[in-house]
């Protein structure tokens, strides 16, 4: 459930100070303060000097450390696009036009590429900064020239991401346009005055500064484990490192946890990575490693110190736009409780509706970097029970509901229990105590299922679309578990449709249509024998059960779990998606063709795996159900994982419960 209430102060567990005059957090009053030495030391620089040896070592001195500054720009741009500085959109806005004259171009451009594609997909085709784009035998040239491969293929999607927003009219364009008006401005002044010393004092410190914080990303990643939960990264640990790069050297807490203040990265990295990351990924001395990796021996090497070998699907790895027609913005929800200050979808309160209090404690101990003022929870142990979320709805002014509470499972006898009770009474139950205590919901998402539009007979020449309905008997809902989920959803979503037709409320329901729901997964789960339904396909790979004979594939169509999850999300926040339903779903997909690409991405894992030569596992022998997708890419923009990216990140969610 989303909420807008007034901006509390973070919980002190993320933040080791509280949040006054403004900002979110105190420690960044040395950005700040980063920032204004910028411009006072450029300032006294350009008045008093026409170049660097004009003063001898005291003009040396000051341009030498417009370099670092303009440097230190960069990193707090980086840190201010995972978590903002200031509470006030506004300041954001100002800041980041201070830091686009630090750094010398505007830093909203950072978005995309870092937060998009970077964190999205690491060292995959859709990662414009991975570091096997480069390819020289002499490590050193792929260093220098790292560079120029990620800028050169950057600004295609970069120019299209920009491009798409711009036609959806959404804040990052405009943003975008003050920055670049407000440095292009600037430049076109200095240049005028004096351009010799605009290249020395702002051009040459202001490329350092971009070289630097796009090369770093070399260092970070070259040569890791990207398979690993932990030893994706290298950490560079220095004290005199971090101090001036503002704890950037403790890389791999920071891309699992994102919305983590730079100020808690080192004590967050000892308590949460040091236990479990391999020892040759922690280094004290940046420079040490600098030049064992490009002078002497000069090796590019991996992280066990092998030889780096890049396998021929890497080599021959064609960049894959990671964007396409605007929808590529925050893959989930925890991205916009990082407080993200380009999210559209500006949730100010998130509360999770859960029947479990240890499921609670698990989400908020894997979010521990969002604060409770930004992320609350609420106990309803059964949904089915008449006033279940009375209390609930009463306690706060919430403006949008999304309702995915309906079990999916394909075992048990007490259909009614466990399917439809759930699913119908707690649909109803929801809506009513909308309507009477939350008088504020607008928006009410449902969770349905594409089992409702086509659930039979598959007929191949038929394009299934949100207007169809499975007729299902109340005989037959009873007969099967399978028939018994499916008649759930089509009776639940129906009633939800009744409902708004009868009682005409202040509210209205988009509902969202996932087919067979694969993904990475960030729940609490023991071991391989604990997962839920939709995981039991990796599970089965995972501990050999398809060594031999791979499974027929049962269903055909899938959704990744984080496109249901955007879905859901901009179903709340396009007006015109409200009374619509909407198929959401990536494509086919069949067990054989998981087995290959569990085959060319985890090698280790192959003593386990089907080898090339096991030829079953094909599509459905009854075929597979065509839907009509548009209306979600037309209506709420979306663009849909591949097969490849979703069953990638789901293996790496999952293999660490693997045990050989």
């Amino acid at each position: 459930m989303a909420e807008k209430t007034a901006h509390q102060q973070p919980s002190p567990s993320p933040s080791p100070s509280p949040v006054r005059s403004g900002m979110r957090h105190n420690e960044d009053i040395r950005c700040i303060v980063s920032t204004f030495l910028f411009f006072l030391v450029f300032v006294i620089t350009w008045h008093n000097f026409s170049s660097p040896l004009a003063g001898g070592w005291v003009s040396l001195t000051l341009w030498l450390s417009l370099f670092q500054l303009s440097f230190m720009g960069a990193v707090t741009t980086h840190n201010a696009i995972h978590l903002p500085v200031f509470w006030s959109r506004n300041w954001n806005n100002f800041y980041q036009i201070c830091l686009s004259l630090q750094y010398g171009g505007a830093v909203t451009v950072f978005i995309p590429g870092h937060n998009l594609s970077h964190h999205k997909y690491p060292q995959q085709a859709r990662d414009v900064m991975r570091t096997t784009k480069v390819r020289y035998s002499w490590n050193l040239l792929n260093g220098l020239l790292f560079f120029w491969h990620v800028v050169l293929s950057g600004n295609k999607d970069d120019k299209l991401y920009f491009e798409a927003q711009a036609r959806l009219n959404r804040p990052i364009v405009r943003q975008r346009r003050r920055e670049e008006i407000a440095v292009w401005g600037t430049t076109a002044v200095l240049i005028l005055i004096d351009w010799r010393r605009w290249i020395w004092f702002a051009l040459l410190p202001q490329f350092y500064a971009k070289y630097c914080i796009l090369s770093l990303n070399f260092l970070q990643h070259d040569g890791c484990d990207m398979s690993s939960k932990y030893n994706f990264a290298r950490n560079f640990t220095g004290i005199t490192l971090n101090y001036l790069c503002f704890n950037n050297g403790y890389h791999t807490v920071h891309h699992l946890y994102p919305g983590l203040h730079w100020s808690v990265l080192p004590e967050k990295h000892q308590e949460l990575i040091g236990p479990h990351i391999a020892q040759s990924l922690e280094s004290s001395n940046i420079l040490v490693y600098m030049w064992k990796s490009f002078i002497y021996p000069g090796l590019r090497l991996d992280y066990t110190g092998r030889r780096l070998v890049i396998t021929k699907e890497e080599n021959e790895m064609p960049d894959e736009p990671w964007f396409y027609d605007g929808s590529e913005t925050f893959s989930n929800t925890k991205e916009y409780l990082s407080q993200d200050p380009t999210a559209d979808a500006h949730i100010t309160r998130l509360t999770h509706l859960t029947t479990d209090s240890a499921k609670a404690d698990h989400i908020k101990s894997t979010y521990f970097d969002v604060p409770s003022s930004r992320l609350g929870f609420a106990i309803v142990e059964d949904i089915s029970v008449e006033n279940a979320y009375d209390e609930v709805l009463k306690s706060a002014p919430f403006e949008a509901v999304i309702h995915t509470a309906s079990p999916f499972q394909l075992w048990g006898d007490d259909i009614k229990k466990i399917f439809m009770d759930p699913a119908i009474l707690g649909t109803t139950g929801l809506l009513e105590a909308i309507k009477a205590y939350a008088p504020m919901v607008n928006r009410v998402v449902i969770t349905s299922s594409v089992a409702t539009a086509a659930a039979g007979p598959v007929d191949s020449t038929y394009v299934h679309s949100a207007k169809d309905w499975v007729e299902i008997s109340e005989e037959k809902a009873y007969s099967n578990p399978w028939d018994g989920y499916v008649a759930s959803k089509v009776y639940a979503e129906k009633a939800a449709w009744d409902f708004v037709k009868r009682e005409n409320p202040q509210f209205t329901i988009p509902a969202i249509l996932p087919a067979y729901v694969l993904g990475p997964i960030i729940h609490d789960v023991g071991s391989l024998s604990t997962i839920m339904t939709s995981e039991l396909l990796i599970r089965d790979f995972l501990s050999g059960n398809y060594k031999d004979e791979i499974a027929p594939s049962p269903i055909g169509r899938f959704t990744d779990v984080r496109d249901a999850a955007m879905a859901h999300v901009r179903a709340i926040e396009f007006g015109e998606a409200g009374g619509q339903r909407f198929l959401v779903g990536s494509g086919t997909y069949s067990n054989r063709q998981v087995a290959t690409i569990l085959w060319k991405n985890f090698p280790a894992l192959r003593s386990k795996l089907p080898g090339p030569e096991i030829n079953s596992g094909g599509f459905p022998v009854e075929g597979v159900p065509d839907f009509d997708v548009e209306p979600s890419k037309k209506i709420l923009g979306m663009v849909y994982a591949t097969l490849e990216n979703t069953i990638v990140s789901m293996t790496g969610s999952m293999v660490g419960l693997y045990k050989e």
